[in-house]
């Protein structure tokens, strides 16, 4: 990003960046704030939830185990 003056005033990281489905981002950030406190139970009181889908997802990429 850079300002009006022309000086970088941020970097974007695109490295994960693409089209994916609603349910692969509630995936990701489902497992994304393993570190906060009852990061679960506010995922799934703001956006929707894909508890099939999640459960899909970690068996196919072996969170489970």
């Amino acid at each position: 990003m850079v300002s009006d003056e022309g000086r970088i005033t941020g970097i974007i990281d695109w490295e994960y960046a693409g089209w994916y489905p609603e349910y692969w981002e509630y995936a990701k950030a489902y497992f994304g704030g393993e570190w906060k406190t009852n990061w679960s139970l506010w995922m799934d009181k703001y956006f929707p939830s894909y508890h099939y889908e999640l459960l899909v997802h970690n068996i196919a990429y072996g969170a489970l185990t």
